[in-house]
């Protein structure tokens, strides 16, 4: 009787959530993966005699990092944080629109508030129907179409 035994590398998902990737600097979806040698009988994996690597893909760019960067804080740029908030506010979005923006990607109200009027000014207008404000330099009201006045 023949008696298969041996080992082979296999990979495994330990896991899976979201995490800041460094290279897509966003939130991204991330799969938690070890590596180890397995020992074999009939070609079948038991269990494993060895750890050889254990990893972090990003979903989106598919790039590998170590297990520290589920660990680590980022802090996005404030440069890019307020051109992107002044291409908002000049694309016509409300002023309450872009709040909501900054406050989902983890900025608390009154820090999101802050760097909305650093970037429009104190100056807002007011859409006389539906009573949506937005930064100064606003025409008309993107939800009605009403031409906006001085708040």
């Amino acid at each position: 009787m023949l008696i298969l035994v041996g080992s082979r590398g296999r990979e495994v998902e330990v896991g899976s959530g979201t995490f800041h990737c460094p290279v897509c600097d966003v939130q991204r979806p991330y799969k938690h993966r070890r590596v180890g040698r397995y020992f074999t009988l009939y070609f079948i994996p038991l269990f494993q005699i060895q750890k050889l690597a254990e990893y972090v893909e990003c979903q989106a760019c598919h790039h590998v990092f170590p297990l520290e960067v589920l660990h680590k804080k980022s802090f996005p740029d404030p440069r890019r944080i307020l051109a992107e908030v002044g291409r908002d506010l000049e694309s016509g979005m409300t002023i309450q629109q872009v709040q909501t923006k900054l406050m989902n990607t983890g900025l608390r109200e009154d820090v999101a508030s802050k760097v909305i009027e650093v970037t429009a000014g104190s100056q807002r207008k007011v859409c006389p129907r539906c009573g949506s404000l937005y930064a100064e330099s606003a025409r008309f009201c993107v939800k009605c179409g009403s031409p906006l006045y001085d708040a």
